[in-house]
């Protein structure tokens, strides 16, 4: 499969609201505040490696904070501090580790819902249209970064798990 680009998957609950975003053209505010601050969002997908898939690499990016775990042994956190115009993804490479089968990865996303010294909310007609805690995952074969292996998508079960109000 070739990549065409980038899918982001949200919790089920929050629609796509194609309308918001003309909210911010009237001089409303840009937030959907029924979403709430410090939320806690859980994603898990499970995938098939294939035996000619070599070395692995996995992009991955959230809307907020992330650890990722690969069969339950965590791969790593981030993505460091970006504006979410220029959101930065950050990048496994997996070999050995990754061999050929039936893998679950997991995700555990912070959305802290508002303007932090490491976090900073979405401004102008995204947020209101597409809400907090996205995440984008996907996977390509190392020597081929065009060869699309698996992704996020809407058949993983995403879940909001906690959320504290500050």
């Amino acid at each position: 499969m070739t990549i065409t680009s980038p899918q982001f998957i949200w919790l089920g609950d929050q629609p796509i609201d194609h309308q918001a975003m003309f909210v911010s053209i009237h001089g409303k505010p840009a937030r959907r505040t029924d979403e709430g601050e410090n939320r806690w969002i859980l994603a898990r997908g499970v995938v098939d490696v294939s035996p000619n898939a070599g070395e692995v690499e996995i992009n991955i990016t959230v809307d907020g904070q992330y650890r990722l775990w690969l069969d339950g042994v965590r791969l790593g956190q981030g993505p460091v501090r970006s504006n979410p115009a220029y959101q930065r993804t950050d990048c496994y490479r997996l070999g050995a580790e990754f061999v050929v089968g039936r893998h679950v990865i997991a995700v555990l996303i912070h959305v802290p819902g508002r303007d932090l010294a490491w976090y900073e909310t979405v401004k102008g007609a995204w947020q209101p249209s597409f809400g907090d805690g996205g995440l984008m995952l996907r996977a390509t074969r190392a020597e081929q970064p065009e060869t699309l292996l698996f992704e996020a998508d809407v058949n993983w079960r995403i879940v909001e798990i906690l959320r504290m109000e500050t």
